[in-house]
């Protein structure tokens, strides 16, 4: 037996893994929400209030700087989703990106949001794998040159954000650009993807950790459609999937599995790579611990 569950178990629950809206509340830098509201607001949960007072020193330095005050105010008031502000309220504070000494200054606070609440009570637990914990408040193109619009493309926007810091390492390797200028000009086809991968293998670990970001934190922005289950299951077994579509033959299995549509088709993907088998199996197991709407 190759995982802990049986063949059939494993196969149904990976098989079953096939906006809110708020009006904005006025927020003065400096001082608490006011209470109506409160619960709905992300800084005024216990969570939001203690590492907002914990980002004291990077919020006013960020409301120092006009485009990065205006984003400050706009962040404040964001809804909560799970403990921090939500995604989509996110999206929509960015805005222009302001100059690059306000870019830093965004960049600034929402790296402290995020890492202030490792020490905050009542905070999610975040991601142990580290990449999966990347934020940046402005999403650029690879070579810098481009800034991705969280309306006209929201997918670029997402991974842009939050893998920020390992795209930014494929951006600095040779080999893992050309990779994926590569891989972009095959549009899908297998052949041509194979070739690309045999012609820059130095560039295939940053590329698949790049690819395994953004398929773990941005797959609805990037046309995925989600379900209840699989949204439970990229959130709450992020760090096993990322192990799995890390390693290359974990990532063979789970992109032939997730283009079948019957049982047969998986076990014959299995049969094919049961060499990622374990660590697919471990994120099935995940699944079926940590997301009952999935069994």
């Amino acid at each position: 037996m190759l995982f802990a569950l049986t063949a059939p178990a494993f196969l149904s629950v990976l098989a079953s893994c096939t906006t809110e809206s708020t009006s904005p509340v006025v927020f003065r830098e400096g001082g608490l929400p006011p209470i109506e509201g409160a619960n709905s607001r992300w800084n005024a949960t216990d969570c939001g209030q203690c590492v907002w007072n914990d980002c004291a020193n990077d919020r006013a330095r960020c409301a120092a700087e006009p485009e990065c005050g205006r984003w400050l105010d706009c962040v404040s008031a964001c809804p909560s989703a799970d403990g921090q502000p939500a995604p989509s309220c996110l999206s929509e504070c960015a805005g222009d990106a302001g100059s690059s000494v306000a870019i830093e200054s965004r960049d600034g606070v929402a790296r402290c949001l995020l890492d202030a609440q490792n020490g905050c009570a009542g905070c999610p637990t975040r991601y142990s794998t580290p990449i999966l914990n990347e934020v940046c408040t402005t999403a650029t193109s690879l070579d810098g040159t481009e800034t991705y619009d969280p309306v006209k493309d929201p997918c670029g926007h997402c991974v842009g954000t939050v893998c920020c810091g390992t795209r930014r390492a494929c951006a600095a390797s040779p080999e893992c650009v050309a990779l994926s200028l590569c891989e972009f000009d095959c549009k899908g086809v297998d052949a041509c993807l194979d070739n690309c991968r045999a012609v820059h293998p130095d560039g295939l670990p940053l590329r698949r950790e790049t690819l395994a970001c953004a398929l773990v934190k941005c797959s609805p922005q990037c046309g995925a459609k989600v379900d209840a289950c699989q949204d439970c299951a990229y959130r709450r077994c992020a760090d096993v999937l990322f192990t799995c579509l890390s390693d290359a033959t974990c990532q063979v299995l789970w992109t032939c599995m997730s283009a079948c549509t019957n049982q047969a088709c998986q076990e014959a993907c299995l049969a094919q790579s049961a060499a990622g088998a374990d660590k697919m199996g471990a994120w099935a197991e995940c699944i079926q611990a940590s997301c009952p709407g999935c069994r």
